[in-house]
């Protein structure tokens, strides 16, 4: 019976130690991966290695910046591939509107074969404005001939998913595939390796690199040291390389270890987009659309998706406001936030602060609603009038563009519905503050 390992998560790789040869991947838990794998000279006559970076995609790097796209990793519900289980175009279109409606509008998938060849297709009915393509059986003739039959709705294609360290083809069958595709459709094309991997030929294959670079699998699972550490891997490969980098993978699971749950995995999800959309560079891409419970190989593996396997949300896609910046007690700065999962252009925010005991709305009664840039990020002036600066907690509520806030002194109630959430926060007495007699 053939068993294909469709979308299982190198769980080998991940197993640092259990296997000798894994050590050659470079893992290091501390500092920046380093790779020992042996890599043979460039082949400058196989036209996807070379050392001169793709000019189409160093023209449209917007196609690959998440401030301009939010891309997801994207396996099928209803799917299990290990019993050739596939979903139906219906379901497919389903789960690509659940994400298209939680304002992902750009994918990644892993194959071509049977319904998996027509996702472009379906993607793009829906408002998915990119596709990158998966072919995951090099020597599939089905998922070559999807492929290319799907090639108007894709944008750039993704031939293997470490498929070199798992020994499912060769180096040199991969460059040639690479290249016939390439050929066939006139698309950009990359592979995938685990970032452990990506020196020699790697550096140089393909139209733009598309690491995966998972925390977990060098165990670490703290949310603020793997974002940190995720955010070392890209800059390390991104020193190496004149090519667009993305990310393919990232992430952290959200169960299957004791120290794993929803509120680990939106932290570190939060920490990536801090560390990364502060930099005008592209960056990753969210690692899984949804839950796959067919993936047993270890506790960890079902657990991947940012939404469960029947679509329903998990906290890391859930309406969120965020302070970046709460000014001290006795500061006249500016209140500073942003917002995650929401489109920016359909939201406000009003901002209410507390001084000796009553609720105030800012910036002003008149004008009471802030707002939100289109890169998520907002400000609000809380110091507007008499002893403002003297505020000492401030509330924000991501509200919709009609709300009206009360003018009586009564904070916003969240009824999903005007008020989607909240965030509220302490102003802190620095040191600077009392010295100047606040």
């Amino acid at each position: 019976m053939r068993i294909k390992n469709f979308l299982r998560k190198s769980v080998i790789i991940g197993a640092l130690g259990a296997m000798p040869f894994l050590n050659n991947c470079g893992c290091e838990r501390d500092g920046v991966v380093k790779n020992e794998m042996d890599s043979t000279d460039v082949d400058d006559t196989t036209s996807v290695v070379s050392s001169k970076a793709n000019d189409w995609v160093i023209s449209n790097v917007d196609f690959f910046n998440d401030k301009t796209h939010r891309w997801i990793d994207y396996a099928p519900t209803n799917f299990n591939p290990e019993i050739l289980k596939f979903p139906s175009e219906e379901s497919v279109r389903t789960d690509l509107q659940r994400l298209y409606s939680s304002n992902f509008d750009a994918i990644v998938t892993y194959g071509s074969d049977n319904i998996l060849g027509e996702v472009p297709r379906i993607a793009k009915s829906v408002g998915i404005q990119h596709v990158v393509m998966g072919v995951w059986d090099l020597d599939s003739a089905e998922e070559w001939d999807n492929a290319i039959k799907a090639k108007d709705f894709v944008d750039g294609y993704c031939v293997g998913n470490e498929g070199l360290v798992n020994q499912r083809y060769t180096l040199d069958k991969l460059k040639q595939k690479m290249l016939a595709l390439r050929t066939a459709t006139g698309k950009p094309v990359t592979t995938t390796e685990e970032i452990g991997r990506y020196t020699g030929d790697l550096m140089k294959l393909g139209d733009w690199l598309f690491p995966n670079c998972h925390p977990y699998w060098h165990n670490i699972t703290s949310p603020e040291e793997a974002a940190q550490w995720t955010h070392q891997q890209y800059h390390a490969i991104l020193g190496k390389s004149d090519r667009v980098v993305l990310l393919k993978e990232i992430g952290l699971p959200s169960g299957g270890q004791t120290e794993l749950n929803e509120n680990v995995q939106n932290t570190y999800y939060r920490r990536i987009e801090d560390l990364m959309d502060s930099e005008n560079k592209e960056a990753y891409i969210y690692f899984e659309a949804f839950d796959q419970p067919w993936k047993d190989y270890a506790d960890v593996e079902p657990n991947w998706g940012l939404f469960k396997s029947d679509r329903s949300e998990k906290e890391v896609v859930k309406p969120q406001l965020l302070f970046t910046y709460v000014p001290p007690y006795g500061s006249f700065n500016s209140l500073q936030g942003r917002v995650v999962n929401v489109k920016p252009v359909d939201y406000r925010i009003s901002a209410h602060i507390q001084v000796n005991g009553a609720w105030w709305v800012k910036p002003y009664w008149a004008w009471p609603l802030t707002s939100i840039l289109s890169n998520s990020n907002w400000i609000t002036d809380i110091t507007t009038g008499g002893i403002d600066q003297n505020a000492t907690r401030v509330n924000a509520y991501l509200v919709t563009p009609n709300y009206s806030p009360s003018t009586n002194g009564t904070l916003p109630k969240v009824d999903g519905v005007n008020v989607i959430t909240f965030a509220t926060a302490e102003k802190k007495i620095t040191p600077t503050a009392i010295g100047e007699g606040y």
